[in-house]
């Protein structure tokens, strides 16, 4: 039987990461402690592990509706596998904690088909329309489906 050590992970230096420095209350605590562990030999896959961590222990604890899938994901879809890889395991995140799914920066027909096919609940993008106030999507939206 192997031991685990009560550290997150253990740096080439020998440094630690400790569950509490991983979900400490304040980012940006986590984020300075990274970047000072890099300099001493983290390498970036430990970094995003840590990273993903934290993020995953805030995703349960706040009351959200939705999560977005980021612009940066949507742009390649159709052409790389590792952004449809990272959006389907959103799409399956948000799925079984009973969220809607925002995939944001959509620009083309094709990602919107994509993206659809998926299972994306809603999409934000120039695509659609630009930004404008609540009167004017009255008056674009509302009023001209009535007629």
């Amino acid at each position: 039987m192997s031991v685990i050590s009560g550290a997150l992970l253990t740096l080439s230096s020998g440094s630690k990461i400790s569950r509490g420095v991983a979900l400490t209350p304040k980012p940006i605590d986590l984020f300075r402690h990274v970047k000072q562990r890099r300099i001493q030999g983290l390498c970036c896959p430990w970094m995003i592990l840590v990273l993903a961590i934290l993020l995953l222990n805030y995703l349960k604890k706040f009351p959200i509706d939705a999560l977005k899938i980021d612009a940066s994901f949507v742009r390649d879809v159709q052409t790389d596998p590792n952004d449809r890889a990272i959006i389907k395991s959103i799409i399956a995140l948000a799925r079984n904690m009973g969220l809607k799914i925002i995939a944001e920066g959509v620009e083309s027909p094709a990602q919107l088909e994509i993206l659809a096919t998926m299972g994306c609940d809603y999409i934000q993008s120039y695509f659609v329309g630009h930004p404008m106030s609540a009167s004017d999507c009255e008056q674009q939206f509302l009023i001209k489906s009535k007629h």
